[in-house]
């Protein structure tokens, strides 16, 4: 069974156009080397070890080998050092 289904932010231009957000929507990245790459819109992305979100300007840490983010250096440290740790703060 799938959980709810997010609903697409809709607002409206000055025009009264409307315009889909990707305000509040996880973003899916390709993580390289030195760059980040958007595969699916969205605002943040999710630390891989504490689960809290990163908003994509203040992504500084991330893993090209796991395809995976970190909110920061010793969050990331620790995940080098304890690589099955999941979800935990």
């Amino acid at each position: 069974s799938q959980g709810p289904k997010k609903e697409a932010n809709i607002q409206r231009s000055n025009s009264g156009e409307i315009i889909l957000s990707d305000k509040d929507r996880e973003a899916f990245l390709y993580f390289g080397d030195g760059q980040l790459d958007i595969m699916k819109p969205g605002d943040h992305v999710r630390c891989a070890v504490t689960g809290l979100k990163i908003p994509l300007h203040q992504i500084k840490y991330w893993s090209v080998e796991q395809q995976e983010a970190y909110l920061n250096a010793e969050v990331a440290s620790r995940r080098n050092d304890h690589p099955s740790e999941k979800m935990s703060a």
